[in-house]
């Protein structure tokens, strides 16, 4: 088994938790005290966007080799999440202390829920950032790709390279 799967395993199952935070999760924090449940279909709609992390991450954990390329558009998308949650969770604390009262406890927790997604999510950056090193290597000094690595020089897939033969 390859050092790098279990950080793909890993991945991919906080997607999947992580859906099932949003869709499951998120409802059980909204509800308030003036109503017995949450429609679901807002949350759907902020979900739905988000399945496509979660097929990325299977894509990447099946077939990494194959779909690397799309492992920088993951880490551009959980990136724009990232800041797309902080501010959503900085803009609406300043609401919250205007209107602190006895019915602030969900407001909290759902931002509490989303500053908790921002920083996995963070961290799931780092983690498909460190596989993409992982497994492409860097370029040596003469532009040449590290040895094992089956890149080009620029960073693009290239045919392996085997040790021991020269042409």
């Amino acid at each position: 088994m390859p050092v790098y799967r279990p950080l793909r395993v890993s991945i991919f199952i906080y997607d999947l938790v992580r859906l099932f935070g949003m869709l499951w999760v998120l409802p059980q924090l909204m509800v308030t005290s003036l109503s017995e449940s949450v429609l679901p279909f807002p949350l759907i709609v902020y979900a739905a966007p988000n399945v496509l992390f979660l097929l990325a991450a299977f894509f990447l954990l099946v077939r990494f080799e194959e779909y690397r390329s799309y492992a920088y558009l993951y880490m551009a998308g959980k990136a724009v999440t990232v800041a797309a949650n902080l501010s959503w969770f900085f803009f609406s604390l300043r609401r919250l202390a205007l209107v602190l009262d006895e019915y602030a406890l969900e407001p909290l927790l759902v931002l509490g829920f989303l500053l908790f997604l921002a920083c996995l999510d963070a961290l799931s950056v780092l983690g498909m950032s460190a596989l993409v090193i992982y497994r492409t290597g860097k370029p040596d000094a003469d532009g040449t790709a590290a040895e094992g690595a089956g890149l080009t020089g620029t960073g693009v897939a290239g045919p392996p390279v085997s040790a021991g033969t020269e042409e």
